[in-house]
């Protein structure tokens, strides 16, 4: 399934003016990061969807003093995995929360 069928699908889900919340994250692939919530952005401008607001949710608990990052299992793993073979990449605390407006 493409991005163009799940904004169809929001889109027939929706009513006019309703709002679309999309959370989404950087990925690295291969070595490259990706910037998925630019992606998602794009195409949903791309089916008619008005971008409202963009925020970042942490991934994580803060007690003060220091975030305390809850990332998944596969994620830390991908970053000793890249640590090991001698990569600089780092372990994302965060994502990013996109609201959009569907079409009137």
């Amino acid at each position: 399934m493409g991005l163009e069928q799940v904004w169809d699908g929001c889109r027939d889900a929706l009513r006019p003016g309703g709002l679309l919340v999309v959370c989404a994250r950087p990925y690295t692939d291969d070595g490259t990061m990706i910037d998925f919530p630019a992606v998602i952005a794009y195409t949903a401008g791309l089916a008619g969807f008005v971008f409202v607001e963009r925020r970042a949710a942490l991934l994580g608990r803060w007690d003060g003093d220091m975030l305390h990052v809850h990332a998944s299992f596969f994620h830390k793993h991908q970053v000793r995995l890249a640590h090991q073979a001698g990569r600089t990449v780092f372990l994302r605390s965060h994502e990013d929360v996109l609201v959009f407006r569907s079409p009137s």
